[in-house]
């Protein structure tokens, strides 16, 4: 992995999870470092992926960034739908006060 991977990576996956913090419904409790945090990290192992398979090259190719772009788009939907829905009547058992 070159260095130009892992920026690419960096940089398409806080852009994915930022636009998936985006477009979570506000009733939802997920906080944007979190969907920045499995977008970067899904981004790296998007990268990973593509030089185990050989899309690979000296420069950020094509496959590298729709690997990049696909698992971090799966990893930030899994994070927004596993988020905590937020109570409201305020405390998380959802009993009347």
């Amino acid at each position: 992995m070159t260095a130009t991977s892992l920026i690419a990576a960096v940089l398409v996956g806080a852009a994915i999870g930022l636009g998936g913090r985006l477009i979570t419904p506000a009733g939802r409790g997920l906080p944007a470092w979190v969907a920045m945090a499995a977008g970067v990290g899904a981004a790296v192992l998007g990268t990973i992926v593509a030089r185990l398979s050989g899309a690979d090259g000296p420069r950020v190719g094509a496959a590298e960034i729709v690997l990049q772009v696909a698992f971090a788009g799966a990893a930030v939907t899994a994070a927004g739908l596993s988020a905590d829905r937020r109570s409201t009547t305020g405390d998380r058992k959802g009993t009347p006060r």
